[in-house]
């Protein structure tokens, strides 16, 4: 310790000085084992000379053997000496040379075992991670995809049922116009959406609407007697006379759309009190308000009402209506649930299947085709009903165009 108290540090000899130092000591190291050899072969000598020296005692004279004798026995003494501090240079330089040897071979297997120090590759990892990025997001949208197995868009219907597409109605909501067509607005959003799909229709029958045309769905609640309603009102606006037929005996609507429109009647007559021969096929036309458009509602319905559609007595009442009217328009059941719309229509000039885009799933979809298919009925194409983001294009076109009303 020093006065202080305090040991002062060891210094830390240089890495370069050590390696010079190590290589020295080697080098020493074998001089020194060659010096050991020559003097262990001189020692032997000395040896040898020594027991020569005793041999010729008689032989000479006293004083020169005693002379001869502690020179050799000097000589003897100097090997020794030198004997021994080459061992102990040896012993030093071994235990010199253990512990740098040891020091460089722990030094060695940190420098191996040491984490290695690396830059970052900023642009690589960034590249690799919108590349992983991007796959993953494919694989996403395309499990997706194929977990979506409902029609949505005009292709899937080409591509999905092989039919004709005749249009699409938009999913109207309160901030764009009515579902229904109003008489005082003819040039209305939902009047001239109609308005394509009537001309679609003509333009696929030589420029002629269907004489009878039967409004189907493939399940409930897809629009079909909306749809309906809207095709008898739009041909009765351009003119033809149209008679609307509410066939649908399960769960009748056209009565409620078309409330305002109609004359309020206690009991009035229908399609089931004509089929059921209580009365005549003039008592069941109602003139509604709207020019042009009679309608015949379904009547007080009965647990035997279905059976009737396929009667001749509807075939005969068909034939007379499409010789009195320019079109006319059956709204029936949906075509998976119940037989109702499959039973009437290989009757029928044209069928429109109605299909609720996004909700309909093909294989529903192709099932409804596939029982039309199989009675023969003549199928006039496919309508996607509450199309979204349709209603956008035709808002371009008549935003700030006022209507009859001024509105």
């Amino acid at each position: 310790a020093t006065s202080l108290g305090k040991v002062p540090p060891i210094p830390v000899p240089d890495e370069s000085n050590v390696l010079r130092t190590v290589d020295m000591l080697y080098n020493q190291l074998e001089v020194k084992r060659l010096k050991r050899n020559a003097l262990s072969e001189r020692l032997v000598q000395a040896e040898k000379e020594l027991s020569s020296l005793t041999a010729e005692v008689d032989m000479s004279g006293y004083a020169n053997l005693t002379t001869r004798r502690e020179a050799a026995h000097y000589r003897l003494s100097q090997l020794r000496e030198s004997s021994l501090k080459i061992e102990r240079d040896l012993s030093e330089l071994r235990f010199i040379r253990n512990r740098f040897s040891t020091d460089r071979e722990y030094e060695q297997i940190a420098i191996d075992t040491a984490p290695r120090k690396t830059s970052p590759k900023v642009m690589l990892h960034l590249f690799m991670s919108a590349v992983l990025g991007l796959l993953l997001g494919c694989g996403i949208a395309y499990l997706f995809v194929q977990m979506d197995n409902t029609i949505k868009t005009p292709s899937d219907v080409y591509y999905y049922l092989n039919v004709n597409y005749l249009g699409g109605i938009p999913l109207w909501n309160e901030n764009t116009c009515l579902p229904v067509i109003s008489p005082e607005a003819p040039n209305s959003l939902v009047s001239e959406t109609y308005a394509h799909l009537c001309n679609n229709i003509r333009y696929g029958h030589d420029g002629h609407p269907e004489k009878c045309l039967l409004i189907a769905s493939a399940v409930q609640n897809e629009g079909k007697s909306t749809i309906a309603t809207n095709l008898a009102m739009r041909y009765a606006l351009e003119g033809s006379s149209v008679l609307l037929i509410d066939a649908d005996m399960r769960r009748p609507s056209i009565a409620a759309i078309l409330d305002c429109y109609l004359p309020i009647l206690a009991n009035p007559k229908g399609l089931f009190d004509f089929l059921n021969e209580t009365c005549s096929w003039e008592e069941t036309i109602i003139h509604s308000a709207v020019p042009n458009l009679d309608v015949v509602l379904c009547g007080q319905v009965r647990a035997n009402s279905v059976k009737l559609l396929g009667i001749p007595r509807m075939i005969e009442f068909l034939d007379k209506m499409e010789s009195v009217y320019d079109v006319v328009i059956i709204d029936c059941p949906a075509i998976l649930p119940v037989v109702d719309a499959v039973t009437l229509a290989p009757k029928m000039r044209g069928v429109l299947l109605v299909l609720s885009a996004g909700e309909i799933r093909i294989e529903a979809a192709r099932m409804a085709l596939y029982r039309l298919e199989y009675v023969n009925a003549p199928i006039t194409g496919v309508v996607l009903n509450k199309v979204l983001g349709h209603a956008q294009t035709y808002t371009y076109y008549y935003s700030g165009m006022p209507n009859e009303h001024g509105d």
